[in-house]
Formats: structure tokens, C-alpha cells, sequence
């Protein structure tokens, strides 16, 4: 099992777990003031695969991506 450490802003860190946890495929849990995060591995397998097969024609930077989020 992989575990990953995000740093996130006190003031966005309610947005971030609310976040998370909707995905509702993420177990989450606090340990000493840190939430830890359980992503199963057929999720972590769909990503990489995703990355694998991705083409630059059809993704967006980040920049981008949030333009397009807060348009609609």
C-alpha cells in the first residue's frame, strides 16, 4: 500500500476532506492530526492507465482545467 502526504491550506483544508470524501472511493481517517487516505489499488491501476493512454490533444493544463470548472 502507497500512502501520499498533501499539503493544504488551512483555509482550504474543509473543501479538500469534504472533497475527498464524496469521491466516495477514498477511505479516510486521522491520525495524529494528519487524515490519511486509503485509495484502493483498481483505482490507482484506472489512473495509471489513464496516464498511460492519455494524448496531448485531449487534456488540459491546469490553468486551463480550472477556467473551464468555474465557466461550467
Amino acid at each position: 500500500m502507497k500512502q501520499y502526504i498533501v499539503q493544504v491550506p488551512e483555509s482550504k483544508a474543509g473543501f479538500f476532506v469534504e472533497l475527498i470524501q464524496n469521491l466516495g472511493y477514498v477511505k479516510s481517517e486521522e491520525v495524529e492530526d494528519t487524515l490519511v487516505f486509503e485509495i484502493p489499488e483498481a483505482q490507482k491501476e484506472m489512473v495509471r492507465h489513464r496516464i498511460k493512454t492519455a494524448k496531448p490533444s485531449t487534456t488540459l493544463n491546469w490553468d486551463a482545467a480550472q477556467k473551464k470548472i468555474r465557466v461550467g
